[in-house]
């Protein structure tokens, strides 16, 4: 599976298609004003899309920030590859932006976190896959979420990422009552999610 991808036995000039920077600056400024439980939702389309669905030009892209070639970023790597594209952004700049990015706190972006950021370069997200979404948390088959539905699909280590109990809050919060129903889930994705392509 592709979350499994070996990245280190990819050459740079191997790179032949790849999303321009312009392009991904614009789709990470807009990633990064999405309210958590939007980028939850991407986080979930990102981890259930097929490599075909993420396409070369996203993967190639991504390996222009993992210089390592270990299939995470590092801060540095991020900095070095959005100074170099954009001198006259600031460190602190990219820093808040990287931040946004890295929703489990690790101090790393993984591959599934850098895909959910930039997966709408490939397309607008469908109904269909965003009802697959609800159907992961909705895991009793009720219908319908609720906040402990939330806070369990969270806590239950979701794509092997430890969430903060602080974040798993503020997601939580944000579900309110709104997204109940999935008629619901799809209006606050599309409504309160912050400018969108759902």
């Amino acid at each position: 599976p592709w979350l499994e991808a070996d990245f280190s036995k990819d050459e740079p000039g191997t790179m032949n298609e790849c999303f321009s920077m312009e392009q991904i600056r614009a789709s990470l400024l807009q990633y990064a004003r999405y309210s958590k439980l939007k980028k939850l939702a991407l986080m979930i389309v990102a981890h259930k899309s097929s490599s075909e669905e993420i396409g070369e030009r996203l993967r190639n892209t991504f390996k222009k920030f993992d210089i390592l070639r270990n299939g995470t970023v590092c801060f540095e790597e991020f900095q070095e590859v959005m100074s170099r594209s954009f001198p006259d952004m600031r460190e602190q700049y990219i820093k808040e932006l990287f931040t946004d990015i890295d929703l489990d706190g690790s101090g790393l972006v993984h591959y599934t976190e850098f895909v959910a950021a930039t997966i709408e370069l490939c397309g607008a997200i469908s109904e269909e896959r965003l009802e697959d979404v609800f159907d992961q948390i909705d895991r009793d088959d009720t219908g319908y979420i609720t906040k402990d539905d939330l806070k369990e699909f969270m806590n239950q280590g979701f794509l092997r990422r430890d969430f903060s109990d602080d974040y798993v809050a503020e997601v939580i919060e944000q579900c309110l009552n709104r997204c109940t129903f999935f008629g619901i889930w799809i209006h606050y994705l599309r409504r309160f999610g912050g400018c969108c392509r759902f």
